[in-house]
């Protein structure tokens, strides 16, 4: 998504976009679903945030939805494989968490755990343990190695020290961090 302002074109990532969708749920009224549906508080919202947060940074990639009770529902997954395996976290308005997983690597869902969790670092670590169960399965069948050359570009104003090369065991696309907006000169 990009928009024009002045002396500066505005990019904003998918990061943004993602935290952006999130806060707008603050704006649904009550009964925003056929007349049901309450709107999520605040601290819901804030604690949304700070779990997709984590996953993202994790390289891992977040949808959500809001729910009738107020709730906030995260879907996290490996954007690589999106049909294999996901997680889906409930933040609850009273502050509680549901974490439930499904498989779908035989065809169909499978529901692989479903447990209610009263700690955000809770959340964390299983969100954590998701990220290395996906990791390992790529790194055991060679799907992440994707080699990525470093070489001094023609006409480069900054330039690597030497010519490296170098595997990483992550695919290229999301081996990189990158601001949430970036303002770019026009």
């Amino acid at each position: 998504m990009a928009t024009e302002s002045s002396d500066y074109f505005l990019v904003q990532l998918p990061h943004a976009i993602a935290d952006s969708k999130i806060c707008r749920y603050l704006s649904l009224k009550d009964g925003w679903h056929h007349g049901q549906g309450k709107t999520p508080k605040l601290t819901t919202v804030k604690q949304a945030l700070r779990v997709s947060r984590y996953a993202r940074n994790s390289l891992l990639a977040v949808d959500s939805a809001p729910g009738l009770e107020g709730e906030i529902q995260l879907a996290i997954y490996d954007r690589e494989t999106p049909k294999e395996k996901y997680l889906e976290v409930t933040i609850e308005p009273e502050g509680s968490y549901n974490v439930t997983g499904y498989d779908g690597r035989s065809g169909r869902w499978q529901i692989t755990r479903d447990e209610d969790l009263e700690s955000v670092e809770t959340v964390q670590q299983v969100i954590y343990d998701f990220w290395r169960e996906i990791a390992a399965c790529r790194a055991s069948s060679g799907y992440f190695l994707s080699p990525i050359i470093l070489k001094t570009l023609e006409g480069s104003v900054v330039s690597p020290s030497r010519t490296q090369e170098t595997q990483y065991l992550l695919s290229q696309n999301h081996a990189f961090q990158t601001p949430e907006v970036i303002f770019v000169p026009t």
